[in-house]
């Protein structure tokens, strides 16, 4: 039956007619839905180990032990009672196998035989659709063992000899099955691809070097890069140790090293023993538990041999990758998936196009004329053949050779010669005696695996063939280790040779007139022998055929003919051209068993008889590997190897053989004249069963090349109807141990075709043998004829390293290396040569890339435009897309999305000349969907670390985003509340202020900008935008230089210390001169005292803005200013964009200037690994697993309760169990307030109000609600209803304060108390006897003055960010005992502000009575609520400070020491604070200073000594010859819970520097 598919050639030719670097350009429609590129690992997270880790603890020890072993085949037990599902496995290399009928692909070997990694990820994908649709979870697949000799039964699911194209394949068919919701298994871990028929008993010694060269490299990418879920260990042993109970393998390497969190299971029935298996890093035991049971396993955990943690462990493995891939919340099938997909289809078929290989074609007898009569015969002219084992599958339908040349050639011009037609069945002619009374076999069925013994059953059978399976033949015979012998008289009509071909599994044999003529007599999967015996008519012979089952499925197969010449000449004679469809089958090449090298003797005495008839004949060949092509492919014009096709492999031969299409596939092995040729030759077969890989890293062609032996087809070989030159080689160095290749590639034939591009290395001159050329980078693309391309690949590190034995790694040996591009390992037409002896700090690629650069591509990479993704361009209708195709745009802000930031990035890397990638950059400030407290109340936690898991977790979720530059920290320090952007800094302290920035950077860059889930920080705004005059937003800044050094740039300085790779300039000005064009700032001091590498960026429209400002005159006026000062990047400004490539060209601004800042630019790109992988941070999968997850929820909430200050307190908290509390106010159910300025795409979220939380926390019946009154309305009409309310509860808890919107940039406030009727609401209600705990939401300090009087708590909750809601519970009812101190002060007045603890004396103190005195005559000078301010439910005494020295020496040390209790009834955490006060400099010196903090956390009674080391550098500061240093002289110390002096306790000491 053939499959009608619609797939037409025109728009197979369409699919393929783009190619883009690496691979082909299919369409989404035609990859089945899936985009090559897009896939990225499924990673396990630290939340999926934690839920299941909690998941283990509740099972119990038997639970935990059924689950580490199948329930039965190819399905893993369920949990019910925990939520754990059943799981469904099936083989899967070419398709789902087990139970089912599915799409049957080609054959591994011969999709790597394409050379195109999309087509290897389209596989991927169609098969996890293809599971999907059926229910299954798991796929076992893919296989990766390197292929060593032919004659291994399991090459054709493997990927071919070289390690190299082996794990670029598998990586992208695991990254698009896994991508589909399916986890892969990569398999045989490790060396299993020699002497199949032994692989229980065969140990593979393999030495280090090879192994890490050669057998691991495809199972380490497919664990680093492709993320593969589960790892399949092997049969055979390595180094006598089998896989499965091989620590080394399974833990050491693959966990330690490679740092593999799956599944490590068995193959099926290859666990040898509990114990090696228990501690050997085996998982899961398939297909059922023998080993892993509680039988077995409870005595050796009883014993100690087996740790429960080890069983633990397993279970771990396993329920944290089913967690990670969505297995316990969502159905495993999907219906709306058809069964018997068209996309798989169509998968199915563009694979096999691509992966035939053209061997021979003499005198060009293919493409096979539109006008020939073709004869197809051979026996696979009419099937589809596959091989046996886990790699067979049944499809709905298949395409043969035969169905494919009708369609494609027409059905009139098609004649078929088929085995049937042309073999006379002889069986008609077996008699069951010599009385030839009864035609057919007598049949004795025995009830043992050897025939012997009493016979259970004899009957009369026309042929021996059966298909058992697992069944038993007859009713009380076992389906397991029975025989059966036939018995007959062949009584011959004619004359002739008898072919008898037979297939079994297990053994069977055939004995002709008592002689054994051949069979296959051992346990064994199924396989297939060919017997050849003469015959003349009218003698009788007697036939004897024996079969046994030992186990396993029971099938045998008995086909005898004798051929028909006559027929085969007529049918030759009628025919123009002949197609001979040869090879192996299921039974003859499969999982079980070795293969012969040679073809069955019946096929090539017929192909030489053919072609002695017919003068053209083309032979398709199936196998999974290389035949013995010798003694008959000589006589034949062409030969193509078709491997194992698929379902729809005769429409790609066919399209192949006319024509259609131009073959390109490549051999991903070597084929050898002969056997003895082969370099494993001497190491394959082992009579002792240890087979020593004597040949090291010289398997394949590394073997050829380093013995001279010329294989009869090289690797990479493959003929196309087309011929391509290659020229213009340039190799070129772009850093260390990396290199760029270039080249021209034209297509010199007169047919459209592809061609695979293939780069090999060679190191000159090394200190251990290495081969003479190493495969290392390939492209396919298609070319028209006469098209010329200009091709550019990259080498990285690993295409010039060796695995070193001394130091256990790869390393890259200064020298020259040799690099060859051509057509195959055997014809190199390019060579070049690469010097990697001097390491080049300088970054080659981007001085080049500058170089290549026009005046406005420069300019480009200056620009930072923002867009939505429905708008066009920017403000003003710019159409920023063609301007980043132009290169007139380098990059963008507010894009959000993985799909719309590729979008855009794909404009710039792929349609632009030059292909820089851009940056994405977004205001993400205190989280991204995750928000967590506003960065002023974080800092109210005074925990660094936490600060910094913060801003970790805000640059996970922001680059799982896509995005790969966020705007922050805000690190300006302010004294002024009124200036509503305090709510994005640290507060007023420099010295706690530079701490955080420095932790907030670390956070946001991680370890390294090169980890995908990292982004560049971007350090604001530069500099003072803290201290704007009256507190206004975008006000004159005032100050002089030791104010401005002191105090606002030290959080700067610590920022760009901690690595920042970006800073932005402020709005203001400074000494006279915008921030934006001041070179005092940016280079004086940010450049050349704090030594900033990395690129400044303006802030929004800033360089525009210079011209409001009276600074410039105009824009031309304004870019000049900006480019001199050190500039690298206009923000929206159009600036740059519209004057700056004028100004170069006409002289005023010189080109090394806009270089310099261009190099910045480009530098941040490479830093982040834009050029290497411009999609690193375009990751579905990322964007959907590892944004807002409950991990970071959890952290949220924690942040929140930490940074909540209690600021008063008569008793009334902690709320009590069983009260009833009333709730007031509006902001109790907004949490969108909550989540405060800046909060990214929080808002897009509706989080858990305090309202909701206290019914939660307290049940809906203890908590009543009236919304008293509005943020800022004049409304009371809501008052009588809220002192109802109140009245029926032993407390109230108001929620008052500031709507979001009032603080953040442009929120500058001139009146900073509560707004609204909020106060006068709370008045009513304590004048109504009710105890009132405040809750304030809020971005600022307020002016309490009124409500600290009227409430019997304040809780300053500030904007506590998604989780404030249940923070808040958590505090008040003392779940979490506040511990946050303030980082700002609270005045008393607005009249008081600008306004900080670290203020200086005057020279009239406000010490004493008398008029004459700095103070005010209204109110105290003292803050409402000082610095450091903050209460507990607990209470905590200080003891006296105990120094170790009064006198502090120059270079030395002293120690301040304090006993701090716990002296209430509630653990909790204090926050001790150190300050110093120097009574005397050079310059006045502030009366006390913040120089030390700790955070501890006390038990009730407990007490613990805290200690403070002082050093020099504890008291320096900024001297009056503006040098940092410290003064002699008298200094007091103060250690407390508060900068407030009634709060601290002190001592004196002195510095002395003789």
């Amino acid at each position: 039956m053939v499959k009608k598919l619609g797939i037409g050639i025109a728009a197979y030719l369409s699919a393929i007619t783009l190619f883009t670097g690496m691979t082909f350009n299919i369409s989404a429609q035609d990859s089945g839905g899936a985009s090559f590129g897009k896939d990225s690992p499924v990673r396990i997270t630290e939340e999926h180990k934690a839920r299941a880790a909690e998941l283990v603890s509740k099972m119990t020890l038997e639970e935990k032990i059924d689950y580490i072993s199948s329930v039965k085949s190819f399905v893993l037990r369920p949990v019910e009672r925990l939520g754990i599902p059943e799981i469904k496995m099936a083989d899967g290399p070419q398709g789902i196998r087990n139970n089912t009928i599915s799409t049957l692909y080609p054959s591994g070997i011969l999709t790597a035989a394409t050379f195109n990694r999309e087509l290897a990820n389209r596989l991927g994908h169609s098969l996890g659709q293809d599971a999907k649709a059926r229910g299954v979870a798991v796929l076992l697949g893919p296989g990766v063992n390197i292929y060593r000799a032919p004659q291994c039964g399991r090459n054709y699911e493997y990927m071919g000899e070289d390690p190299f194209l082996t794990s670029e394949t598998a990586k992208q068919y695991i990254l698009g099955v896994q991508a589909e919701g399916v986890l892969a298994t990569v398999k045989h871990f490790v060396a299993n691809n020699q002497l199949e028929h032994v692989r229980h008993s065969v140990s593979s010694d393999v030495d280090e070097r090879t192994l890490n060269e050669i057998y691991f490299p495809a199972f380490r990418k497919a664990v680093q890069e492709a993320g593969v879920a589960s790892v399949m260990d092997s049969y055979n042993l390595v180094w006598g140790c089998h896989s499965t109970e091989n620590p080394w393998l399974n833990i050491e390497v693959l966990r330690n090293q490679w740092g593999f969190d799956g599944i490590v299971m068995s193959d099926w029935t290859s666990v040898y023993s509990t114990l090696g298996a228990a501690n050997g890093g085996l998982d899961l035991e398939c297909p059922k538990g023998v080993y892993f049971t509680k039988e077995r396993l409870l005595p050796l955990i009883e014993s100690g041999a087996v740790s429960e943690k080890t069983i633990d462990e397993k279970v771990q493995h396993l329920l944290q990758t089913f967690i990670a891939f969505g297995l316990l919340d969502r159905p495993m099938q999907d219906k709306s998936i058809p069964l018997d997909n068209p996309q798989s289809c169509n998968t199915a078929l563009d694979i096999a196009r691509e992966g035939v290989v053209l061997l021979e074609n003499r005198n060009g007898c293919l493409p096979i004329s539109k006008k020939s009569k073709i004869l197809v015969m051979g026996p696979n002219a009419t099937e589809i053949p596959t091989g046996g084992g886990s790699g067979f599958v049944t499809p709905y339908s298949t395409v043969s050779v035969y169905d494919g040349m009708k369609t494609v050639h027409g059905e009139k011009k098609v004649t078929l010669l088929s085995d049937e037609g042309l073999y006379r069945n002889i069986l008609p002619w077996v008699y069951a005696d010599s009385t030839y009374a009864v035609k057919g076999f007598r049949a004795d069925y025995y009830c043992n695996n050897r025939p012997e013994g009493k016979i259970f059953k004899t009957v009369i059978e026309e042929n021996p063939t059966h298909y058992w399976k697992y069944g038993s033949p007859f009713e009380g015979m076992p389906a397991d280790g029975f025989s059966v012998v036939w018995n007959g008289v062949l009584k011959a009509e004619v004359s002739g040779k008898v072919r008898v071909r037979m297939s079994g599994d297990d053994g069977y044999r055939l004995f002709v007139n008592g002689e054994n003529v051949g069979g296959h007599w051992s346990n064994h999967s199924l396989s297939s022998r060919s017997v050849f015996f003469d015959i003349e008519k009218g003698k009788t012979y007697s036939l004897k055929f024996e079969f046994f089952d030992n186990a396993g499925e029971g099938t045998v197969v008995f086909d005898a003919g004798v051929m028909d010449k006559e027929k085969l000449v007529k049918a030759l004679g009628e025919a123009t051209d002949v197609v001979f469809c040869a090879g192996f089958n299921s039974s003859s090449e499969g999982e079980g068993f070795d293969r012969p090298f040679a073809m069955p003797k019946d096929q090539t005495d017929l192909i030489n008889l053919v072609s002695s008839l017919h003068d053209k004949v083309s032979v398709i060949v199936n196998a999974g590997g290389g035949v013995d092509f010798n003694g008959w492919s000589e006589n034949v014009e062409s030969v193509l190897m078709a491997w194992y096709p698929g379902q729809e492999g005769g429409r790609a031969i066919a399209e192949v053989l006319t024509g259609k299409i131009s073959p390109s596939g490549r051999l991903p092995v070597s084929i050898e004249n002969k056997w003895e040729d082969n370099p494993v030759f001497n190491s394959y077969y082992d009579k002792n069963k240890r087979v020593t890989y004597t040949e090291g890293v010289y398997v394949g062609y590394r073997g050829y090349a380093k013995s001279g032996i010329s294989p009869k087809y090289p690797f990479g070989y493959g003929l196309s109807y087309s011929s391509f030159s290659y020229d213009s080689l340039k190799i070129e160095k772009t850093g260390v141990n990396k290199a760029k290749v270039s080249f021209v590639v034209t297509n010199t034939g007169n047919m459209d075709a592809a061609e695979v591009i293939q780069i090999y290395v060679g190191d000159n001159e090394s200190s251990v043998k290495r081969p003479v050329i190493e495969l290392k980078e390939y492209s396919k693309i298609f070319l028209k004829k006469g098209e010329s391309r200009s091709v550019s690949l990259n080498l990285g590190e690993d295409a010039f390293s060796f695995f070193d034995v001394d130091t256990k790694r790869f390393i890259v040996e200064p020298g020259v290396f040799t690099v060859y591009v051509g057509h195959s390992s055997a014809d190199l037409v390019l060579k070049g040569e690469v010097d990697l002896s001097e390491i080049d700090d300088k970054n080659i690629r981007l001085t080049e890339l500058l170089s290549k650069m026009t005046v406005e591509e420069k300019v480009g990479q200056l620009v930072l435009v923002s867009g939505k993704w429905d708008l066009t361009g920017p403000t003003e209708g710019k159409e920023y897309l063609d301007d980043i195709r132009s290169g007139k745009c380098g990059n963008v802000f507010n894009v959000l999305t993985v799909e719309n930031i590729r979008k855009l990035q794909k404009v710039a890397v792929e349609e632009s000349r030059l292909g820089i990638p851009l940056l994405f950059g977004y205001d993400e400030v205190h989280g991204y969907k995750t928000i967590f407290p506003i960065p002023l109340a974080e800092s109210c936690s005074w925990n660094l670390d936490a600060i910094e898991k913060s801003a970790r977790t805000g640059a996970v979720e922001a680059s799982a985003s896509g995005l790969n530059w966020v705007y922050a920290p805000m690190v300006d320090i302010s004294y002024d509340p009124r200036w509503g952007r305090v709510a994005e800094g640290a507060g007023e302290d420099p010295w706690l202020g530079s701490l955080i920035a420095a932790a907030r950077v670390k956070g946001i860059q991680g370890k390294s900008l090169a980890d995908s889930n990292t982004v560049m920080a971007c350090v604001k705004h530069y500099a003072a935008y803290g201290a704007p005059i009256a507190g206004r937003e975008y006000n004159t800044v005032d100050m002089s230089d030791r104010q401005f050094r002191e105090v606002y740039l030290p959080p700067y300085a610590a920022a760009v210390s901690a690595g920042a790779g970006s800073v932005m300039t402020s709005f203001n000005e400074f000494d006279g001169i915008p921030a934006t064009a001041n070179k005092y700032l940016l280079e004086d001091i940010l450049r050349n005292e704090l030594g900033f590498k990395g690129l400044v960026v303006t802030d929004f429209s800033s360089m525009a803005e210079m011209i409001a400002h009276g600074y410039s005159e105009d824009v031309p006026h304004a870019a000049l200013q900006s480019i001199e000062a050190g500039v690298d990047m206009d923000m929206m400004g159009d600036v740059y964009y519209e004057a700056l490539a004028d100004l170069v060209k006409s002289g005023k601004v010189p080109e090394s200037l806009l270089d310099r800042a261009v190099m910045r630019v480009l530098e941040a790109k490479e830093s982040l690994g834009l050029f290497d992988d411009p999609y690193r941070y375009c990751n579905l999968e990322r964007e959907k697993n590892d944004v807002r997850t409950g991990e970071h929820l959890k952290q949220a909430r924690q942040s929140a309760c930490e940074s909540m200050v209690l600021l008063e307190n008569d008793g009334i908290l902690p709320l009590a169990e069983g009260e009833k509390i009333a709730v007031i106010g509006s902001l109790a159910t907004t949490p969108g307030d909550y989540i405060g300025c800046w909060s990214a795409q929080g808002f897009r979220f509706k989080d858990i109000s305090i309202l909701e939380a206290l019914y939660q926390r307290a049940g809906k019946e203890n908590v009543f609600y009236a919304r008293g009154c509005d943020v800022a309305k004049p409304d009371t009409s809501g008052f009588a209803t809220a002192l109802d309310v109140a009245s029926k509860a032993d407390k109230v808890v108001f929620v008052m304060g500031e709507s979001r919107d009032m603080s953040g940039e442009a929120a500058a406030r001139s009146d900073i108390r509560i707004p609204g009727v909020q106060t006068d609401l709370l008045k009513r209600l304590v004048e109504a006897g009710n105890k009132v705990a405040v809750v304030l939401v809020n971005g600022r300090p307020l002016d309490l003055s009124r409500e600290s009087v009227l409430a019997s708590a304040i809780l300053e909750a500030w904007c506590p960010g998604s989780m404030g809601g249940p923070a808040v519970a958590d505090v008040l009812y003392n779940d979490y005992n506040p511990s946050g101190k303030l980082t700002m002060t609270f005045p008393r007045s607005i009249g008081q502000v600008p306004m900080t603890y670290a203020e200086k004396n005057t020279g009239r103190p406000n010490i004493g009575k008398g008029k004459y005195l700095s103070r005010y005559i209204d109110i105290p000078n003292s803050p409402l609520y000082p610095f450091g301010h903050g209460l507990s439910y607990t209470t905590f005494s200080y003891g006296e400070i105990n120094l170790s020295s009064p006198v502090l020496e120059y270079g030395g040390a002293i120690r301040a020491s304090v006993k701090v209790a716990n002296t209430g009834h509630y653990e909790g955490t204090e926050i001790v604070q150190m300050y110093i006060r120097d009574l005397c400099g050079s310059v006045t010196r502030p009366v006390k200073q913040l120089k030390g903090f700790k955070r501890i956390t006390l038990k009730p009674g407990e007490s613990r000594e805290v200690v403070f080391d002082i050093t020099p550098e504890t008291i320096s500061f900024l001297r009056q010859d503006m040098t940092w240093g410290p003064e002699p002289g008298d200094f007091n110390i103060f250690i407390g819970s508060s900068s407030d002096s009634g709060c601290l306790k002190s001592s004196d000491f002195k510095y002395v520097q003789e």
